[in-house]
């Protein structure tokens, strides 16, 4: 019988495009009874490769090619089987070390590994090959007595002529014992062979003319076994080495042992007393239940490792979340404080969580502060050892676009090929089908056949975001690591496999809102030092209020428009409605919002199919949105266990039609041993079955629930460390210019950046909002702080006295004048700026996002408009877009309403713009912008005038007028020629905005 023995897969980046899935059901169907897995320098397949193959009925043999160093100091291919569970220990140690490995270390680290040559590209046949025969037959001889009988084996090749000829000079030199037949095997049929020189070729950089490979297809000996009519040992010996391999994976849970430091139910006790004040019976049979199902379990250490982990970061103040996912249903996990939602007060339920029937691991997510999440790793770490931590690996693969460009790239296509393929994709969820019914040139066919097959290939090694494995053990005794020099090693092997292993998985996750909570909570500290997050009341009007205007830009999960009006539709007025409002705003429970929000107005009553359904779905308004109710249901009135029902809700998700059946027949007669009627009984089960595929995990929504409490409470009361935290935070332009238009809409103003002023962020100033001078173009850290550091030591006197202590490069003192950052210290200077490359802005209480469509409407209808948007200015995180060209000259003035004529303020090709929050004051109305149409885009925030003014632009011939655009929404538009008597300017009521004009240069806009 032949073994393969030298197989790959695309775990073998960028040399084999075989998939572990379809390989080995190709294998099974060849007639292999066992196969060897032999990536190039991973073992992150081996998992996989051991799973699908028992699936199969094939023995699995683990194994790698591993690089060694050889006669010229490069590495050689080698190939290592392991024996037993030692040596696939010893395997996962030598591929977790930095390539090529000294024969020395491996020759320490070689029991109970089997060694081939490693084929046509190894050591001994690279001798051969240039003609080195005594140095081949020397490192024959050194591999045989290093690694004893039995254990090392040559591998003959005879697949092509020029592996033939390699051969025939071995059959001279090396006892015929000692071959093995092999062939090294990167894809499984001959049409595929392209791939893997497709592959090859981005490997090398090179296109796919200049690639060549020499590997053929897979080529199954047992069906033609000739070849090797002349040496039958070398087929004999791959069975034999099969016979001797003998390994199985242990999926147990592999976990560190901490129970002889904390004793889990003293932990809890005292949590309980803290949490509740005294422990009740109610709240006493809940933990021991709880406790119970733990101990029985075996996940005893897996709470006290979490436990450790979050007491840690509370003491050294990192802020930790108040739990995710269905943990928050553990009054266990509640008193340890690895969670911050009282399951009995919100109904919460373990077997949600922890089900001892359903089976799988206890799943303990944790978020942490962005900033500081890297102590958690750092100390994990070193509390449980370096060797015993790792991060999770992961793989990116070749996606519908980088394979259309990468297989473009090695066929040597013109670039604008390319890219018009690439057009031509969805934008939203791009395929290959979207080529189905497209009209397509031979290149572009050639193009996406061979882009569909690399799809989905893995391309390179990556680390997951949030995942860690803590062993009890060195890493190394389970999976291999991917080297490197970093103090937390990743593991080759990705989630699910390393779990599957038994080995501990926890997420640390890093969210952003926790940090904000922290500096928002610090900045109130200030001046209100006992002010606590964690104090924070869960029934505040002016929260309430906010919430259901929908005024939630920033605020936690409730920031979109879709939840800002669910929440103005909803009106909640209670802690709870949140819970509901943050899982209603999913895809299944949102096509019920409408019926619900007429049920909790009071406009539509609630019906409930029994009345024993009420006090499960009251907090709901009779509908089932939380996976809990269902849960609920099924035990209260179905009379299942809560296991049982939880393992229901479960089927129902999934589908699994044999055993919703299984549990329909013991619910339908709990349901009617409690009163209510087969009829009833059958519709009830059928309204849980069509609710429970899309019902919300309601320990989850409390948990962020809570979140977006506290976010809403800060904004409603503290507005001011709100948006100052929020803002410099931000790191997205589009969403600073979000965030400052929702605070000009709160009331507060916004202030310039200034010399003598900012700070080097964000900060508050008075009644208002101060841009700090870090936000500039240009600008660093370091001449923000200098600025800072030598105002607060001395005054900066004039502008002279600030430019000869802050030594400034050009591009950041052409910023600060620009930005008007030196308005204090020189109000009357003119700063020289070039007029072809000048911006003009003024805060704006609309984005500029919100023009395009009628932009493009313009574009369509009036050609000669320059349909699109000047993008950006000086300020790097701070002002809204909405800008034209300037020639750099501050225009002041006011019309009122009588004034039937305009003054022209405009000489001839000159572009002015103003733009901004102009308000009516006793009958007068304030020009928001202004400006003539050349080759200037227009525009407007509202679409409806969009009509008008189409109608004004093709009035007017052979003319280049202007439009004015006034706060109250009106624009008129008139010929240049036309301009009033100077008597009908009021110059002296100016809109105070205007002020705060800038002028700023046209090669600004990209921001980095």
């Amino acid at each position: 019988m032949y073994v393969p023995l030298h197989v790959q897969s695309d775990y073998s980046l960028l040399e084999s495009c075989n998939r572990i899935e379809e390989l080995v059901p190709f294998m099974h169907d060849m007639g292999i009874k066992a196969i060897a897995l032999t990536d190039r320098n991973n073992m992150g397949g081996t998992v996989s490769f051991y799973r699908k193959c028992k699936e199969y009925g094939i023995k699995p043999i683990l194994g790698v090619e591993l690089d060694v160093e050889g006669f010229n100091g490069t590495g050689f291919p080698l190939v290592l089987l392991a024996k037993n569970a030692n040596g696939y220990r010893n395997l996962t140690f030598l591929t977790s070390m930095k390539k090529p490995i000294a024969k020395e270390t491996l020759f320490t680290y070689a029991k109970d590994v089997i060694a081939l040559s490693g084929g046509y590209n190894g050591e001994l046949a690279t001798l051969v090959r240039l003609g080195k025969f005594k140095e081949a037959v020397d490192l024959a001889q050194l591999m045989r007595e290093a690694l004893g009988e039995g254990h090392w084996y040559v591998q003959l090749e005879l697949s092509t002529e020029t592996h033939k000829q390699v051969a025939r000079k071995m059959f001279e030199l090396l006892p015929k014992s000692e071959f093995v037949a092999s062939q090294k095997i990167t894809y499984l049929r001959s049409e595929e062979q392209q791939i893997v020189r497709t592959l090859k070729a981005l490997k090398d950089g090179k296109t796919l003319e200049e690639t060549k490979i020499l590997e053929l297809s897979f080529l199954n000996y047992n069906e033609d076994p000739r070849e090797f009519k002349s040496v039958p040992e070398a087929l004999k010996n791959t069975e034999r080495i099969a016979d001797s391999i003998d390994y199985v994976f242990s999926n147990e849970l592999k976990l560190p042992d901490l129970t002889h430091e904390y004793s889990l139910s003293e932990l809890v006790y005292q949590g309980a007393q803290k949490r509740y004040g005294s422990v009740n019976a109610k709240l006493k049979e809940r933990i021991e239940y709880e406790l119970s199902i733990i101990k029985k379990l075996g996940f005893e250490n897996y709470f006290l490792i979490v436990y450790d982990i979050v007491r840690f970061a509370r003491e050294k103040s990192i802020p930790v979340g108040p739990g995710r996912g269905s943990a928050a249903g553990s009054v266990v996990a509640y008193c340890l404080g690895i969670t911050d939602v009282d399951p009995l007060e919100f109904g919460l339920i373990f077997e949600r969580f922890l089900n001892e029937h359903r089976g799988g691991r206890p799943d303990i997510d944790i978020d942490f502060c962005f900033e500081r999440r890297s102590e958690i790793f750092e100390y994990v770490a070193s509390r449980f050892g370096h060797e015993r931590v790792a991060h999770i690996g992961a793989y990116g693969t070749f996606g519908v676009r980088s394979s259309i460009r990468e297989v473009g790239r090695v066929l040597n296509v013109p670039e604008q090929i390319i890219n018009g393929l690439l057009k031509r994709l969805n934008p939203k969820e791009p395929s290959l089908n979207d080529f189905l019914h497209q009209r397509l040139s031979p290149i572009e066919l050639e193009i996406i056949d061979l882009a569909s097959k690399l799809e989905g290939l893995k391309r390179h090694h990556t680390t997951h975001a949030a995942g860690i494995i803590i062993a009890p053990k060195a890493i190394t005794e389970y999976a291999s690591l991917e080297p490197t020099s970093e103090a937390i090693a990743t593991t080759q092997m990705t989630m699910d496999d390393l779990e599957e292993m038994g080995l501990l998985k926890m997420d640390f996750l890093a969210l952003k809102t926790l940090t904000i909570l922290k500096d928002i909570e610090a900045k109130i500290r200030r001046w209100n030092p006992y002010f606590n997050l964690a104090d924070i009341p869960k029934a505040d009007p002016e929260t309430f209020k906010l919430l259901q205007q929908g005024r939630t830009f920033g605020v936690f999960q409730l920031e979109s428009t879709m939840f800002q009006e669910l929440l103005k539709e909803f009106k909640p007025d209670k802690y709870g409605d949140l819970i509901a409002i943050l899982a209603l705003g999913r895809p299944g429970p949102m096509s019920h919002r409408r019926e619900y929000v007429l049920r909790k107005s009071g406009k539509k009553p609630v019906d409930y199919l029994h009345p024993k359904l009420e006090p499960i779905l009251e907090e709901t308004f009779g509908f089932m949105i939380y996976q809990e109710q269902v849960i609920q249901i099924a035990h209260q009135i179905g009379g299942l266990s809560l296991s049982e029902a939880d393992i229901m809700r479960v089927a129902m998700g999934k589908k699994d039609a044999r055993l919703i059946e299984n549990l329909k027949i013991k619910f339908i007669k709990g349901a009617v041993k409690n009163g209510l009627t087969s009829k009833q009984a059958e519709e009830l089960f059928a309204e849980m079955e069509r609710f429970a595929g899309y019902a919300f995990n309601k320990s989850h929504s409390a948990c962020y629930a809570l979140i977006s409490w506290q976010m809403a409470y800060l904004k409603a009361n503290f507005p001011y460390e709100f948006y100052v935290s929020l803002l410099n935070f931000k790191s997205d332009l589009e969403e600073i210019h979000a965030c400052l238009e929702d605070c000009m809409n709160e009331g507060i103003e916004i202030l310039p950046p200034d010399v003598v002023y900012s700070q080097s962020f964000y900060a508050r100033e008075g009644m208002a909002i101060r841009v700090g001078l870090g936000k500039l173009k240009f600008m660093n850290k370091g001449i923000a702080d200098e600025i800072i550091k030598q105002r607060t030591f001395r005054s900066f006197v004039d502008l002279a006295d600030f430019l000869n202590r802050i030594r400034l490069n050009e591009n950041i003192r052409h910023s600060l004048e620009l930005s008007g950052s030196f308005r204090t210290l020189a109000p009357e200077r003119e700063f020289p700026l070039d007029e072809r490359n000048t911006i003009g802005t003024q805060l704006s209480t609309y984005n500029a996002k919100v023009w395009d469509p009628l932009l493009e409407e313009l574009k369509s209808v009036f050609p000669s408009i320059v349909a699109g948007r000047i993008e950006e200015f000086l300020i790097d995180q701070g002002i809204p877009k909405g800008v034209v060209k300037g020639n750099g000259r501050k225009v002041r003035f006011q019309l009122t309403k009588s004034a039937k004529d305009f003054r022209r303020f405009f000489r001839v090709n000159e572009v002015i713009a103003l733009l901004g929050r102009e308000t009516n004051k006793d009958n007068v109305l304030f020009v928001e912008w202004a400006l003539p149409l050349k080759s200037v885009l227009i525009i407007s925030p509202l679409i409806k005038e969009l009509g008008r003014l189409q109608k004004y632009l093709h009035q007017i011939r052979g003319e280049s007028p202007v439009v004015f655009k006034f706060n109250s929404g009106e624009l008129q538009l008139l010929p240049p020629k036309f301009w009033v008597k100077e008597g009908m300017i009021n110059a002296t009521e100016l809109d105070p905005l205007v002020d705060q004009f800038s002028w700023i240069r046209d090669s600004l806009k990209g921001i980095d």
